[in-house]
């Protein structure tokens, strides 16, 4: 099966509001030479799905090094789009 690009994958990676670095560790071992599979590449990805409206952030904080640190997670609208986009054409798990 091909790997999908990133950012559906990273839209499929959710559950509870999660962080970039917590989705980087979930989908690192599947894009192991992918320069876009950063932390902080990760962390621009689901800033443009949150300007679409995929994914809203959850809750935000600032680390030890004073950068803030958001946790996104899927909107509805986002969930019917990974079903409707995703798993009915990729397959994978449901929304």
């Amino acid at each position: 099966m091909k790997t999908l690009p990133l950012r559906f994958t990273l839209l499929k990676e959710r559950g509870a509001a999660l962080e970039p670095a917590e989705l980087y560790e979930a989908v690192k071992g599947q894009y192991p030479n992918e320069k876009q599979c950063t932390p902080s590449a990760i962390d621009e990805h689901m800033m443009s799905m949150r300007g679409v409206g995929l994914v809203d952030v959850k809750d935000c904080y600032e680390n030890a090094d004073k950068q803030l640190i958001c946790k996104y997670e899927l909107t509805g609208y986002g969930k019917e789009k990974v079903k409707q986009h995703i798993c009915l054409t990729h397959g994978g798990k449901n929304a």
